[in-house]
């Protein structure tokens, strides 16, 4: 084997395999985006998730039940308008993207007894306690007649706002505008928890700041959960176009493009279809004939034709290598209606006798055909 022929051969098969190499970095990309994927988190203390005392489950459930179009987010903003209740990311920069939010026209209900959070929001708040407001107290606005707010407190100083509901003289929701959006403050943030919203007209007044917003913005009102670590976990696309993976999907996309420029057959004017030659197969049955004539040979073509159609029967019944010929005019008898006298003349038949010219030849070949045509094509001579 030539040198040329080596390369001929490696090079037809890295042709073959072309598609390895894209497979192959489909899968690691894949294999990477599971590896830097994280389980989803379970529910946490504090979310709309948990029927403790601090959580907001019956919240979430008696809007639910009442047809309010309300869901649970684990999206950092997003809805109409967000409950944040009790957020448990403490960072200040955490909600950076939710004021953002508010500020292009979202309105926020916002509930929470620590001061860090709400910095983010460019939101000081004072927060008290006071053991004289864990009873019930006269209220006024939004429909309610007593309120139980519990002993938390929290105020925004400095900051005007529009006081929408009252508990003793002291502010239960007061309104913020932030600039295009609202920001809705809990002052008595535990009327909202589990423990509280069966107490006085709590669970009145979650309906109608519902219906208060609602008839501002329509849409969805959404619990917030993703400040409360409940996030959703990245899917495989999303994890391949974020950092680190960002830069080996890139390399693979270009690879791939690299590769189907090089292999895929590119757009262009149509080609003319071409009439196949004949002229080497007419050649070849001429120097064939040519030669049989020369030689006189008649005897042994005729036997070799006879040999193959009795194989070719054989084969196509099913009959082990090497059938015996009675064995096979048997089986063709009974399986197809076929001239059996000429089938066992045919294939029992002594050969061309010695000598014998072109017309005994032909004559001989035009029963084998004979033959052929009625055993495979069900094709009768009479």
């Amino acid at each position: 084997m030539t040198a040329e022929s080596v390369t001929m051969a490696r090079d037809d098969r890295f042709a073959r395999l072309w598609w390895a190499v894209p497979a192959a970095s489909f899968l690691v990309l894949v294999a990477l985006a599971m590896i830097f994927g994280k389980p989803p988190e379970s529910p946490k203390n504090g979310t709309s998730y948990d029927a403790s005392a601090k959580g907001f489950r019956a919240a979430y459930l008696l809007l639910e039940r009442l047809h309010y179009p309300i869901a649970r987010s684990r999206r950092a903003t997003g809805g109409a308008a967000r409950w944040v209740l009790f957020p448990k990311d403490d960072r200040d920069e955490a909600s950076a993207p939710l004021d953002a939010w508010v500020r292009g026209g979202g309105i926020l209900i916002f509930a929470d007894d620590s001061e860090n959070f709400a910095r983010g929001l460019h939101t000081d708040l004072k927060i008290e306690n006071d053991d004289a407001g864990s009873d019930e107290e006269p209220a006024s606005g939004a429909g309610v007649a007593r309120l139980m707010g519990g002993a938390l407190r929290v105020e925004w100083p400095g900051h005007q706002g529009r006081v929408w509901a009252t508990a003793g003289d002291r502010p239960v929701v007061t309104v913020y505008e932030h600039g295009k959006g609202e920001i809705w403050l809990v002052n008595r943030p535990e009327l909202l928890t589990n423990r509280l919203l069966s107490h006085a007209d709590n669970a009145i007044l979650l309906c109608r700041i519902a219906d208060e917003i609602l008839g501002k913005q329509p849409g969805k009102l959404e619990f917030d959960e993703y400040y409360h670590g409940m996030r959703d976990r990245p899917g495989v696309v999303a994890l391949l176009v974020r950092p680190p993976t960002v830069w080996i999907t890139i390399q693979g996309l270009l690879l791939v493009g690299l590769l189907l420029w090089h292999y895929v057959p590119r757009f262009g004017s149509l080609r003319t279809a071409t009439t196949p030659r004949r002229r080497s197969k007419e050649e070849f049955l001429n120097a064939m004939a040519s030669l049989l004539e020369r030689k006189g040979d008649f005897r042994d073509a005729y036997s070799g034709a006879r040999d193959n159609l009795a194989h070719e029967i054989e084969r196509s019944m099913g009959l082990p290598a090497g059938a015996e010929t009675m064995v096979i005019i048997q089986e063709a008898c009974r399986r197809k209606s076929i001239n059996a006298e000429l089938l066992h003349k045919v294939l029992t038949g002594e050969s061309l006798p010695v000598g014998a010219g072109k017309a005994v030849f032909v004559r001989s070949l035009k029963e084998l055909e004979t033959i052929r045509d009625e055993f495979f094509n069900g094709r009768h001579y009479r």
